[in-house]
Protein backbone atom coordinates (compact mmCIF):
# COMPACT_ATOMS: atom_id res chain seq x y z
CA UNK A 1 0.00 0.00 0.00
CA UNK A 2 1.32 3.62 -0.72
CA UNK A 3 2.03 5.35 2.42
CA UNK A 4 -0.25 8.07 1.48
CA UNK A 5 -3.00 6.32 0.84
CA UNK A 6 -2.60 4.58 3.78
CA UNK A 7 -2.02 7.86 6.19
CA UNK A 8 -4.88 9.33 4.19
CA UNK A 9 -7.05 6.28 5.28
CA UNK A 10 -5.63 6.65 9.11
CA UNK A 11 -6.93 10.14 9.03
CA UNK A 12 -10.50 8.26 8.40
CA UNK A 13 -10.00 6.26 11.08
CA UNK A 14 -9.35 8.61 13.99
CA UNK A 15 -12.10 10.82 12.48
CA UNK A 16 -14.38 7.63 13.03
CA UNK A 17 -13.18 6.65 16.15
CA UNK A 18 -16.26 8.71 18.21
CA UNK A 19 -18.94 7.55 16.11
CA UNK A 20 -18.88 9.53 13.04
CA UNK A 21 -17.17 12.52 11.33
CA UNK A 22 -17.98 15.87 11.77
CA UNK A 23 -18.01 18.58 9.09
CA UNK A 24 -14.99 20.28 10.37
CA UNK A 25 -12.74 16.95 10.16
CA UNK A 26 -13.91 15.83 7.16
CA UNK A 27 -13.32 18.93 5.67
CA UNK A 28 -9.71 18.47 7.11
CA UNK A 29 -9.35 15.15 5.50
CA UNK A 30 -10.66 16.24 2.17
CA UNK A 31 -8.19 19.31 2.16
CA UNK A 32 -5.33 16.22 3.35
CA UNK A 33 -6.77 13.83 0.63
CA UNK A 34 -6.13 16.64 -2.35
CA UNK A 35 -2.86 17.65 -1.28
CA UNK A 36 -0.90 14.52 -1.32
CA UNK A 37 -2.85 14.28 -4.56
CA UNK A 38 -5.15 10.38 -3.88
CA UNK A 39 -8.20 10.41 -5.56
CA UNK A 40 -11.14 8.85 -3.74
CA UNK A 41 -11.09 6.27 -6.56
CA UNK A 42 -7.22 4.97 -5.53
CA UNK A 43 -7.74 5.20 -1.78
CA UNK A 44 -10.69 2.60 -1.84
CA UNK A 45 -9.27 0.49 -4.67
CA UNK A 46 -6.28 -0.15 -2.72
CA UNK A 47 -6.30 -3.66 -0.84
CA UNK A 48 -6.92 -3.27 2.99
CA UNK A 49 -3.33 -3.56 4.52
CA UNK A 50 -2.21 -2.70 8.10
CA UNK A 51 0.39 0.03 8.13
CA UNK A 52 2.96 -0.51 10.54
CA UNK A 53 6.86 0.53 11.51
CA UNK A 54 7.92 -1.92 8.92
CA UNK A 55 5.48 -0.21 5.89
CA UNK A 56 6.93 2.77 6.20
CA UNK A 57 10.65 3.35 4.56
CA UNK A 58 11.19 6.97 6.19
CA UNK A 59 12.32 8.22 9.31
CA UNK A 60 10.86 7.97 13.12
CA UNK A 61 10.29 11.96 12.65
CA UNK A 62 8.45 11.32 9.74
CA UNK A 63 5.96 8.33 11.44
CA UNK A 64 5.36 11.29 14.30
CA UNK A 65 4.33 13.81 11.30
CA UNK A 66 1.72 11.30 10.40
CA UNK A 67 0.47 10.85 14.36
CA UNK A 68 0.67 14.71 14.32
CA UNK A 69 -1.62 14.76 11.19
CA UNK A 70 -4.07 12.64 12.76
CA UNK A 71 -3.88 14.87 16.35
CA UNK A 72 -4.90 17.72 13.81
CA UNK A 73 -7.54 15.87 12.30
CA UNK A 74 -9.35 14.68 15.49
CA UNK A 75 -8.44 18.38 16.84
CA UNK A 76 -10.52 19.77 14.08
CA UNK A 77 -14.04 19.83 16.07
CA UNK A 78 -11.88 21.61 18.97
CA UNK A 79 -12.16 18.60 21.33
CA UNK A 80 -10.21 15.58 21.56
CA UNK A 81 -12.00 12.17 22.47
CA UNK A 82 -11.57 9.67 24.36
CA UNK A 83 -12.11 7.26 21.66
CA UNK A 84 -9.98 9.33 19.30
CA UNK A 85 -7.23 9.38 22.05
CA UNK A 86 -7.14 5.85 22.07
CA UNK A 87 -7.14 4.99 18.61
CA UNK A 88 -3.97 7.50 17.86
CA UNK A 89 -2.04 5.77 20.97
CA UNK A 90 -2.81 2.42 18.74
CA UNK A 91 -1.51 3.71 15.49
CA UNK A 92 1.41 5.05 17.18
CA UNK A 93 2.01 2.00 18.80
CA UNK A 94 2.10 0.13 15.55
CA UNK A 95 4.34 3.25 14.16
CA UNK A 96 6.77 2.22 17.05
CA UNK A 97 6.01 5.34 18.49
CA UNK A 98 6.52 5.56 22.65
CA UNK A 99 3.51 7.13 24.57
CA UNK A 100 6.03 9.76 25.65
CA UNK A 101 6.25 10.49 21.94
CA UNK A 102 2.60 10.57 21.63
CA UNK A 103 1.66 12.63 24.93
CA UNK A 104 4.48 15.43 23.31
CA UNK A 105 2.33 15.32 19.85
CA UNK A 106 -1.08 15.63 21.55
CA UNK A 107 0.31 18.51 23.88
CA UNK A 108 1.74 20.39 21.04
CA UNK A 109 -1.43 20.24 19.06
CA UNK A 110 -3.97 21.02 22.00
CA UNK A 111 -1.07 24.35 22.53
CA UNK A 112 -2.32 24.80 18.98
CA UNK A 113 -5.62 25.24 19.62
CA UNK A 114 -5.24 27.21 22.28
CA UNK A 115 -3.61 29.42 19.89
CA UNK A 116 -6.31 29.65 17.85
CA UNK A 117 -8.23 30.93 19.64
CA UNK A 118 -8.29 34.73 21.26
CA UNK A 119 -10.86 36.70 23.27
CA UNK A 120 -13.76 37.40 21.61
CA UNK A 121 -12.68 35.81 18.89
CA UNK A 122 -12.42 32.21 17.70
CA UNK A 123 -10.89 31.37 14.87
CA UNK A 124 -12.28 28.73 11.63
CA UNK A 125 -11.16 24.73 11.92
CA UNK A 126 -9.87 25.48 8.37
CA UNK A 127 -6.80 26.87 10.58
CA UNK A 128 -6.19 23.38 11.34
CA UNK A 129 -7.04 22.13 7.71
CA UNK A 130 -4.23 24.70 6.39
CA UNK A 131 -1.53 23.17 9.06
CA UNK A 132 -2.96 19.61 7.49
CA UNK A 133 -2.33 20.38 4.24
CA UNK A 134 1.07 21.94 4.87
CA UNK A 135 2.08 18.48 6.48
CA UNK A 136 0.27 16.77 3.59
CA UNK A 137 3.08 17.98 1.31
CA UNK A 138 6.01 17.29 3.45
CA UNK A 139 4.59 13.75 3.99
CA UNK A 140 3.73 13.08 0.06
CA UNK A 141 7.67 14.28 -0.34
CA UNK A 142 9.14 12.51 2.33
CA UNK A 143 7.77 9.16 1.79
CA UNK A 144 6.26 8.75 -1.87
CA UNK A 145 9.93 10.90 -2.94
CA UNK A 146 8.05 13.66 -4.67
CA UNK A 147 9.95 16.97 -5.34
CA UNK A 148 8.64 19.80 -3.16
CA UNK A 149 7.52 21.68 -6.41
CA UNK A 150 4.85 24.63 -6.09
CA UNK A 151 3.65 23.81 -9.50
CA UNK A 152 2.14 20.31 -7.59
CA UNK A 153 -1.12 19.88 -8.55
CA UNK A 154 -2.93 17.48 -12.01
CA UNK A 155 -3.75 15.04 -9.71
CA UNK A 156 -4.89 16.90 -6.64
CA UNK A 157 -7.01 19.38 -9.05
CA UNK A 158 -8.73 16.11 -11.13
CA UNK A 159 -11.12 15.73 -8.63
CA UNK A 160 -12.02 19.43 -8.93
CA UNK A 161 -12.58 19.13 -12.39
CA UNK A 162 -14.53 16.29 -12.45
CA UNK A 163 -16.70 17.65 -9.74
CA UNK A 164 -17.48 21.61 -11.35
CA UNK A 165 -16.80 21.25 -14.85
CA UNK A 166 -20.39 21.07 -15.40
CA UNK A 167 -20.69 24.39 -13.66
CA UNK A 168 -18.77 25.59 -16.04
CA UNK A 169 -20.35 27.82 -19.23
CA UNK A 170 -19.10 28.85 -23.05
CA UNK A 171 -20.63 31.95 -23.78
CA UNK A 172 -21.20 33.10 -27.18
CA UNK A 173 -22.51 36.95 -28.63
CA UNK A 174 -22.81 37.73 -31.78
CA UNK A 175 -24.36 41.60 -33.06
CA UNK A 176 -24.28 43.85 -35.52
CA UNK A 177 -22.96 47.34 -35.72
CA UNK A 178 -24.76 49.94 -38.46
CA UNK A 179 -24.17 53.14 -39.58
CA UNK A 180 -27.15 54.08 -42.27
CA UNK A 181 -27.26 51.66 -44.63
CA UNK A 182 -23.93 49.45 -43.88
CA UNK A 183 -24.12 46.65 -41.17
CA UNK A 184 -20.87 45.07 -39.71
CA UNK A 185 -21.57 41.25 -38.26
CA UNK A 186 -19.47 40.47 -35.06
CA UNK A 187 -19.50 37.73 -32.70
CA UNK A 188 -17.10 37.20 -29.20
CA UNK A 189 -16.61 34.55 -26.89
CA UNK A 190 -16.25 34.01 -23.44
CA UNK A 191 -16.86 31.50 -20.21
CA UNK A 192 -19.12 31.94 -17.23
CA UNK A 193 -20.51 29.48 -14.26
CA UNK A 194 -23.28 29.14 -12.48
CA UNK A 195 -23.15 30.90 -9.26
CA UNK A 196 -26.30 29.81 -8.00
CA UNK A 197 -29.08 26.77 -8.42
CA UNK A 198 -31.83 28.72 -10.14
CA UNK A 199 -29.55 29.81 -13.01
CA UNK A 200 -27.91 32.87 -12.29
CA UNK A 201 -24.09 32.70 -14.39
CA UNK A 202 -21.65 35.09 -13.80
CA UNK A 203 -19.02 36.15 -16.43
CA UNK A 204 -17.69 39.35 -17.58
CA UNK A 205 -18.70 42.27 -19.00
CA UNK A 206 -16.49 42.26 -21.80
CA UNK A 207 -17.80 39.05 -23.33
CA UNK A 208 -21.26 40.38 -23.15
CA UNK A 209 -20.74 43.97 -24.27
CA UNK A 210 -17.55 43.91 -26.28
CA UNK A 211 -17.99 47.10 -28.05
CA UNK A 212 -17.12 48.83 -24.86
CA UNK A 213 -13.72 47.65 -24.62
CA UNK A 214 -11.74 46.48 -27.80
CA UNK A 215 -10.42 49.70 -29.87
CA UNK A 216 -11.30 47.85 -32.92
CA UNK A 217 -15.20 48.57 -32.28
CA UNK A 218 -14.75 51.93 -30.56
CA UNK A 219 -12.96 53.66 -33.62
CA UNK A 220 -15.86 52.44 -35.19
CA UNK A 221 -18.45 53.67 -32.68
CA UNK A 222 -15.62 56.93 -32.99
CA UNK A 223 -16.90 56.50 -36.84
CA UNK A 224 -20.18 56.60 -36.57
CA UNK A 225 -21.37 53.41 -35.83
CA UNK A 226 -23.90 52.25 -33.56
CA UNK A 227 -24.87 49.11 -32.02
CA UNK A 228 -27.91 47.60 -32.64
CA UNK A 229 -29.49 46.07 -29.59
CA UNK A 230 -31.89 44.06 -31.71
CA UNK A 231 -29.53 42.29 -33.41
CA UNK A 232 -27.23 41.28 -30.12
CA UNK A 233 -27.53 37.36 -29.50
CA UNK A 234 -26.34 35.55 -25.95
CA UNK A 235 -26.07 31.73 -25.90
CA UNK A 236 -24.39 29.92 -23.46
CA UNK A 237 -23.98 26.07 -23.39
CA UNK A 238 -23.20 24.16 -20.56
CA UNK A 239 -19.50 21.97 -20.33
CA UNK A 240 -20.02 18.57 -22.32
CA UNK A 241 -23.19 19.75 -24.39
CA UNK A 242 -23.25 19.88 -28.78
CA UNK A 243 -22.13 23.19 -29.51
CA UNK A 244 -22.11 22.87 -33.46
CA UNK A 245 -24.31 20.71 -35.99
CA UNK A 246 -22.53 18.48 -38.36
CA UNK A 247 -22.85 21.71 -41.14
CA UNK A 248 -20.65 24.30 -38.56
CA UNK A 249 -23.46 26.26 -37.27
CA UNK A 250 -24.11 26.92 -34.14
CA UNK A 251 -26.69 24.32 -31.91
CA UNK A 252 -28.46 26.71 -30.54
CA UNK A 253 -31.27 24.56 -29.28
CA UNK A 254 -28.83 22.41 -26.87
CA UNK A 255 -27.68 25.63 -24.86
CA UNK A 256 -29.55 28.71 -23.30
CA UNK A 257 -30.45 31.71 -25.99
CA UNK A 258 -31.29 35.15 -25.28
CA UNK A 259 -33.36 34.94 -28.98
CA UNK A 260 -35.23 32.13 -27.95
CA UNK A 261 -36.13 33.42 -24.61
CA UNK A 262 -34.23 30.80 -22.25
CA UNK A 263 -31.27 33.17 -21.28
CA UNK A 264 -31.59 36.96 -19.99
CA UNK A 265 -28.96 39.51 -18.94
CA UNK A 266 -30.16 39.61 -14.88
CA UNK A 267 -27.74 42.60 -13.72
CA UNK A 268 -24.44 44.27 -14.88
CA UNK A 269 -22.08 46.14 -12.99
CA UNK A 270 -22.50 49.75 -13.70
CA UNK A 271 -20.45 51.02 -16.26
CA UNK A 272 -16.92 53.11 -15.68
CA UNK A 273 -15.56 54.71 -18.34
CA UNK A 274 -12.13 56.00 -19.30
CA UNK A 275 -9.71 57.61 -21.88
CA UNK A 276 -7.59 55.41 -23.08
CA UNK A 277 -5.37 54.52 -25.86
CA UNK A 278 -6.04 50.56 -26.79
CA UNK A 279 -3.88 48.37 -29.59
CA UNK A 280 -6.40 47.62 -32.47
CA UNK A 281 -6.59 43.43 -33.95
CA UNK A 282 -3.78 44.39 -36.96
CA UNK A 283 -1.60 46.93 -35.68
CA UNK A 284 -2.01 50.43 -34.57
CA UNK A 285 -3.59 51.52 -31.59
CA UNK A 286 -6.49 53.82 -31.35
CA UNK A 287 -7.74 57.02 -28.81
CA UNK A 288 -10.62 57.00 -27.48
CA UNK A 289 -13.56 56.27 -24.19
CA UNK A 290 -13.15 52.88 -22.91
CA UNK A 291 -14.55 50.75 -20.55
CA UNK A 292 -12.54 50.76 -17.86
CA UNK A 293 -10.47 47.41 -17.17
CA UNK A 294 -11.60 47.07 -13.46
CA UNK A 295 -13.90 45.32 -11.16
CA UNK A 296 -17.12 46.75 -12.83
CA UNK A 297 -16.19 43.82 -15.83
CA UNK A 298 -19.10 42.17 -14.42
CA UNK A 299 -22.34 40.63 -15.90
CA UNK A 300 -24.79 38.19 -14.54
CA UNK A 301 -26.81 36.32 -16.76
CA UNK A 302 -30.09 34.50 -16.16
CA UNK A 303 -30.69 31.03 -17.42
CA UNK A 304 -34.03 29.12 -17.71
CA UNK A 305 -34.17 25.95 -16.17
CA UNK A 306 -35.74 22.55 -16.25
CA UNK A 307 -33.85 21.11 -13.40
CA UNK A 308 -31.77 22.77 -10.83
CA UNK A 309 -28.10 23.70 -12.11
CA UNK A 310 -24.44 22.61 -10.73
CA UNK A 311 -23.53 25.85 -9.08
CA UNK A 312 -19.94 26.22 -7.72
CA UNK A 313 -19.36 27.22 -4.51
CA UNK A 314 -17.81 30.95 -3.53
CA UNK A 315 -14.75 30.73 -0.95
CA UNK A 316 -15.47 32.07 2.06
CA UNK A 317 -14.13 35.51 3.15
CA UNK A 318 -13.31 34.39 6.38
CA UNK A 319 -10.56 31.79 4.10
CA UNK A 320 -8.73 34.72 2.28
CA UNK A 321 -6.56 34.28 -0.86
CA UNK A 322 -3.16 34.54 0.27
CA UNK A 323 0.03 34.83 -1.89
CA UNK A 324 1.08 31.10 -3.23
CA UNK A 325 -1.49 29.27 -3.14
CA UNK A 326 -2.35 27.04 -5.80
CA UNK A 327 -5.38 27.86 -8.22
CA UNK A 328 -6.69 26.13 -10.88
CA UNK A 329 -8.89 27.92 -13.99
CA UNK A 330 -11.72 26.27 -16.16
CA UNK A 331 -13.19 27.56 -18.88
CA UNK A 332 -12.29 27.94 -23.10
CA UNK A 333 -9.42 29.52 -24.04
CA UNK A 334 -10.11 30.84 -27.79
CA UNK A 335 -13.60 30.16 -27.12
CA UNK A 336 -15.54 28.02 -30.33
CA UNK A 337 -12.51 28.39 -32.42
CA UNK A 338 -10.56 25.42 -31.20
CA UNK A 339 -13.92 22.98 -30.04
CA UNK A 340 -13.13 19.33 -31.57
CA UNK A 341 -16.05 16.61 -31.54
CA UNK A 342 -18.21 19.87 -31.59
CA UNK A 343 -18.86 19.75 -27.45
CA UNK A 344 -17.89 22.05 -25.01
CA UNK A 345 -15.31 20.92 -23.45
CA UNK A 346 -13.31 23.18 -20.91
CA UNK A 347 -9.55 23.55 -20.93
CA UNK A 348 -8.24 23.66 -16.94
CA UNK A 349 -5.04 25.19 -16.82
CA UNK A 350 -3.24 25.65 -12.88
CA UNK A 351 -1.13 28.12 -11.68
CA UNK A 352 -0.13 29.97 -8.03
CA UNK A 353 -1.55 33.48 -6.82
CA UNK A 354 1.32 36.04 -7.83
CA UNK A 355 -0.41 39.27 -6.01
CA UNK A 356 -3.92 40.12 -4.37
CA UNK A 357 -4.60 43.32 -4.18
CA UNK A 358 -7.53 44.83 -5.65
CA UNK A 359 -7.75 41.86 -8.18
CA UNK A 360 -6.22 38.90 -7.21
CA UNK A 361 -2.71 38.22 -9.85
CA UNK A 362 -2.15 34.28 -11.12
CA UNK A 363 0.57 32.61 -12.67
CA UNK A 364 -2.13 30.17 -14.91
CA UNK A 365 -2.50 31.70 -18.41
CA UNK A 366 -6.14 33.28 -19.41
CA UNK A 367 -6.38 33.49 -22.73
CA UNK A 368 -9.21 35.23 -24.85
CA UNK A 369 -12.16 32.61 -24.24
CA UNK A 370 -10.98 32.39 -20.61
CA UNK A 371 -12.68 35.46 -19.69
CA UNK A 372 -15.57 35.36 -17.14
CA UNK A 373 -14.89 31.41 -16.14
CA UNK A 374 -14.32 30.88 -12.68
CA UNK A 375 -10.66 30.77 -10.89
CA UNK A 376 -10.92 27.99 -8.06
CA UNK A 377 -8.82 26.98 -4.78
CA UNK A 378 -7.93 24.01 -3.86
CA UNK A 379 -11.42 23.50 -1.89
CA UNK A 380 -13.01 23.78 -5.36
CA UNK A 381 -14.25 27.29 -4.41
CA UNK A 382 -14.76 30.19 -6.30
CA UNK A 383 -12.02 32.86 -5.04
CA UNK A 384 -12.28 34.68 -8.63
CA UNK A 385 -13.66 35.86 -12.01
CA UNK A 386 -10.94 35.45 -15.05
CA UNK A 387 -11.02 38.72 -16.17
CA UNK A 388 -7.63 39.32 -18.57
CA UNK A 389 -4.03 38.75 -19.11
CA UNK A 390 -2.03 41.16 -17.09
CA UNK A 391 1.01 41.76 -19.37
CA UNK A 392 2.40 38.54 -20.78
CA UNK A 393 1.53 34.92 -21.62
CA UNK A 394 1.25 33.59 -17.86
CA UNK A 395 0.23 36.38 -15.44
CA UNK A 396 -3.79 36.87 -15.42
CA UNK A 397 -5.85 38.95 -13.37
CA UNK A 398 -8.88 37.83 -11.75
CA UNK A 399 -11.75 39.68 -9.87
CA UNK A 400 -12.34 39.22 -6.52
CA UNK A 401 -15.51 37.20 -5.57
CA UNK A 402 -16.35 40.26 -2.88
CA UNK A 403 -17.00 42.05 -6.27
CA UNK A 404 -19.32 39.03 -7.64
CA UNK A 405 -21.51 38.95 -3.95
CA UNK A 406 -22.34 42.56 -4.14
CA UNK A 407 -23.78 42.12 -7.68
CA UNK A 408 -25.31 38.93 -7.08
CA UNK A 409 -26.99 40.69 -4.41
CA UNK A 410 -28.76 43.26 -6.69
CA UNK A 411 -30.71 40.52 -8.28
CA UNK A 412 -32.62 38.96 -5.47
Amino acid sequence: MKVAIAAYRLLIEVATAHGGVSPAEAKVIERFRRGIGVSKRDALAEPETPITEVAIEGTEREREEIVLAMARIAYADRRLAAAEREHIAEVAARLGLGRVQVANILGAVEHEQRRATVPGKTFSPMFTGALALILAFLIHVALDGVSADPGLGPAAFQDIVDEHQEGVLLIHVAYDLRKGSERLRFASDGSGFFATEDGLIVTNKHVIEPWKFLADRVRLLDAGFSVDESSIRISAWRAGTQVFQADGTLCYPTGWDSERGTLTVAAKAPDHWVKGNRSLAHGGRHAGRYHALDNADLVILRARLDTPAHAIPMASDSAPTRTLDQVLVLGFPRGTQILEGRRAIPSPSIGIVSKVEDTIMISAPIHPGNSGGPVLDRDGNVIGVAARRAGGETLGRCIQTVHVRALLASVR
